[in-house]
């Protein structure tokens, strides 16, 4: 049968974990004292701090990465660091945002930002000392996660997905209500996945993304906060615990391994490399390996 197995641990209490694969790098939120770690993956089981950024006035909320910069949004704003040196990060300037940015996605030089109380905001980063906002729309209640493909960008929120499209300024494209809260969202292909609080997993048609519809969920006993997806598996941060769910068949996803034990309402953020899952957990970051 398929399970889970800790590989490592790290002991920083984490918030949020980001990957660059292609330097074997990953790229955790930490607290206390809050800042960004870099560790070296190149050995999965034996994961290595090479690097921190400096203190920050908060616990950064999310974290991407593109090239050799990390963008870290804490509830004051957006943080650009350098981190072409990773055993030497260097924060190279700060763009404040007064909605609490609550989450980040970043591409062809614009970093998108879902925030609790202003929707999504999109800052110029083509030059990352000098961003400046260039465009924003307002959405309904608190927004969480972000994904990106093409034109379109998905937003998990209040109440359900957004989808956005950036061609000649932002506009609204299309909506889909969820039964609670949506948190993480990653989009593969024609479908949106969903970490959906107290309702599990979601899975969301967005083949014409000007009607998305809900085609297939997977309820767990959890709240599902974070979510990563590798081929046909889906990787879901409950909460209290780590969950594989098959979605081969997206109509009918279904979980097949027994879930794997977290800190109580600790595991919050979830990324995947392989068979291998980082976990962002109150008591650490947890690598575990997904063997089949």
């Amino acid at each position: 049968m398929s399970k889970l197995e800790l590989m490592a641990k790290v002991s920083y209490s984490a918030r949020c974990v980001t990957l660059q694969e292609s330097y074997n790098l990953a790229y955790v939120s930490v607290w206390p004292n809050p800042r960004v770690v870099i560790l070296d993956i190149a050995q999965p089981a034996q994961p290595r701090i090479i690097g921190e950024s400096a203190k920050m006035a908060n616990i950064p909320l999310d974290i991407a990465v593109q090239g050799s910069y990390a963008y870290v949004v804490e509830e004051n704003g957006l943080h650009i660091i350098d981190a072409s040196t990773p055993n030497r990060p260097k924060e190279v300037s700060f763009y404040p945002i007064s909605l609490k940015p609550l989450g980040i996605a970043v591409s062809r030089g614009s970093a998108y930002i879902a925030t609790e109380k202003g929707g999504l905001r999109i800052i110029d980063v083509s030059s990352p000392l000098n961003p400046r906002e260039v465009d924003h729309l307002e959405l309904p209640g608190y927004t969480y996660g972000i994904a990106l493909r093409g034109d379109y960008i998905y937003v998990s929120g209040w109440g359900g997905l957004f989808i956005l499209k950036s061609y000649f300024g932002l506009k609204h494209e299309g909506y889909c209500r969820t039964p609670k809260e949506a948190y993480g969202v990653t989009v593969m292909e024609d479908y949106a996945y969903i970490a959906c609080d107290g309702a599990g997993l979601r899975i969301i048609n967005v083949s014409v993304p000007s009607y998305p519809e809900e085609v297939g969920s997977c309820k767990t006993d959890g709240w599902a906060i974070g979510i990563a997806v590798t081929g046909k598996t889906c990787f879901l941060a409950d909460g209290t615990a780590v969950r594989v769910i098959d979605i081969s068949r997206p109509s009918r996803p279904v979980e097949i391994a027994p879930p794997y034990p977290t800190s109580p309402m600790g595991a919050a953020d979830i990324a995947t490399s392989g068979n291998y899952i980082y976990i962002a957990d109150r008591e650490g970051l947890l690598v575990l390996r997904f063997v089949r």
